[in-house]
């Protein structure tokens, strides 16, 4: 049976954007990663092997949150293929939020894809 495992608003600064500002300046973002895979072997042998490593998950992300994307949409597909290609998982939703300071009254988005 799937358990699910989260790791929850991870923060970063970076500098993802349209505007040049944000490219110049950087941001403020959240990442949030949900997996469902089967970790019961995990539970007898008390390994890590045997779970999601959660290291490595913050790793795949954090690569791809250091290289620069216009579309917080195409980061999440980095991040998605990042995961899929170094863990076994049986679904995986990816959240990301971005701090928006360049559009007045605007004070975060969020774009979120479920694979």
């Amino acid at each position: 049976m799937p358990a699910t495992i989260e790791l929850k608003e991870i923060p970063f600064f970076a500098f993802h954007g349209v505007y040049p500002e944000e490219q110049i300046l950087g941001t403020h973002f959240k990442v949030s990663i949900r997996l469902q895979a089967n970790i019961d072997k995990a539970f007898d042998t008390d390994a890590v092997a045997d779970t999601i490593n959660y290291q490595t998950i913050f790793e795949l992300v954090k690569t791809e949150m250091e290289i620069p994307s216009k579309l917080i949409e195409h980061i999440i597909g980095r991040i998605a293929n990042a995961i899929k290609t170094n863990t076994k998982f049986e679904s995986l939703e990816i959240k990301m939020q971005k701090q928006i300071p360049m559009v007045k009254g605007l004070g975060w988005v969020e774009v979120s894809r479920v694979y």
